[in-house]
């Protein structure tokens, strides 16, 4: 399933540039005519292809290559046009900035871009259709209980994603008889013990996984319920790479100082915002648990009313997260927490150590007790550094109560057990197309 997740991106990814280059030359042959046409081609040849590349890191910057988020919805139509804009203002920005280029930006530049774009459009339909009516995994699922559920509802909710259901079995040999057809199996490790019957399956044309595999490569997360100690041990390692360690080490640290400085202005104004508005403190300072349990000091722009110590928001009693409809929030904080500039300070945790760029965010102390209490092996997120940002950031919204908590903790699982530095880089992509959106 990997694979064909890999298959279906790279798939999006070859049609997107074909519409360009189809673009290009159906400009061509609208903006020009007669023997000077191939003249003008060639001029425009190199400088839009640069171009073309440019766009699409802006696609990828707004996740138009997850294939869980391809669905042509209004969600979809609203993030492609704002990309499409800030394409258009590169676009103007680097034919300006190039003497070389002896082409007039004005009317080529957005007749190119608006061929090009209605044809990416148009081919993203089409790959919707086809994902959900032709090239789809026929899969089955053995499990004598409802730990399948969720994966059901969100392959039915997303035909996109390719798959097409064939079943529910509570055991292997309910399913043999209908095995004609079926792709993929999908089976709860207790309907593996039918150890005969297993061995029947796996000398058959049908693909097997484990239905905690198939939670990982359609869901990309782990749920708790699955694992247990043999699974632990097998499947999580601390990061011994020394190279890996090293280049977090460094993106983290160059990353922080290109943002406070870039950001100065922006922590400039916020900082006499905050002043004007309350005459509070600039900045909140809160506990949190870092790697192997170490508690620091985690810096943000204060963004509430003040109660408690270090411009704390409560007096004494941690309170859960509400998101943007808390009446703690002032004015100011309504602002910067939209913008997400109110987490700038953290730069500082950053430079210092506390927080690596990419990991499972760091959880107030406060919680952590009951939390390990109510959600198994929930200890494992501090067996690695915390983030700025991290998978379970990207993939969740905040945590409200212990089953958000949990449910986060199984996107942590996900992170912990395929981290790298490539996962760790599309993290970070991830993180910017949800700043531009606002979708989370």
């Amino acid at each position: 399933m990997v694979i064909m997740n890999t298959y279906r991106k790279s798939l999006l990814l070859v049609g997107d540039f074909a519409c360009f280059v189809i673009g290009f030359f159906a400009f061509v042959g609208i903006a020009f005519h007669g023997p000077a046409l191939w003249k003008h081609a060639r001029e425009h040849a190199i400088p839009l292809t640069i171009l073309t590349v440019m766009w699409i890191g802006i696609l990828f910057v707004f996740n138009f290559y997850d294939i869980q988020k391809s669905k042509p919805n209004l969600v979809f139509l609203r993030n492609f046009s704002i990309a499409s804009l800030i394409m258009l203002g590169i676009g103007f920005i680097f034919f300006y900035i190039d003497p070389t280029t002896q082409i007039t930006p004005k009317m080529n530049l957005v007749i190119f871009e608006l061929i090009s774009l209605l044809l990416i459009l148009g081919w993203r339909r089409l790959f919707y259709v086809a994902t959900q009516n032709v090239f789809h995994t026929r899969f089955a699922v053995v499990c004598g209980d409802e730990r399948h559920q969720v994966l059901l509802d969100e392959v039915s909710d997303n035909p996109h994603l390719g798959f097409l259901s064939m079943g529910t079995y509570p055991t292997i040999r309910d399913f043999l008889p209908h095995a004609n057809g079926v792709d993929l199996l999908i089976v709860h490790k207790t309907a593996a013990e039918e150890t005969e019957l297993l061995e029947t399956i796996l000398a058959s044309d049908v693909d097997v996984i484990d239905l905690a595999e198939a939670y990982e490569t359609i869901l990309y997360k782990i749920p708790v319920n699955f694992i247990d100690n043999n699974w632990v041990i097998h499947s999580i390692r601390k990061q011994n790479d020394a190279i890996y360690a090293f280049l977090s080490r460094i993106i983290s640290v160059v990353f922080a100082i290109l943002v406070l400085v870039i950001t100065s202005p922006i922590s400039l104004a916020i900082i006499i915002a905050i002043k004007i508005e309350d005459r509070g403190p600039i900045f909140i300072r809160q506990n949190r648990t870092g790697l192997n349990g170490s508690i620091f000091k985690l810096y943000k722009f204060r963004s509430m009313i003040v109660i408690g110590a270090d411009g704390q928001a409560e007096n004494g009693t941690a309170v859960w997260a509400t998101g943007g409809k808390d009446p703690r929030i002032t004015k100011v904080g309504a602002i910067t927490r939209k913008l997400h500039v109110d987490e700038i300070p953290q730069m500082l945790n950053l430079f210092r150590g506390d927080l690596n760029l990419v990991g499972p965010r760091p959880e107030r102390p406060e919680f952590i007790s009951d939390l390990e209490k109510q959600i198994p092996y929930y200890f494992m997120r501090h067996t690695i550094k915390p983030g700025f940002t991290g998978w379970a950031q990207i993939k969740f919204r905040y945590a409200r109560t212990v089953m958000d908590s949990q449910e986060k903790f199984e996107y942590d699982l996900f992170y912990l057990k395929n981290r790298n530095i490539f996962l760790d880089f599309g993290i970070i992509l991830k993180t910017a197309q949800i700043v531009f959106t606002h979708l989370e």
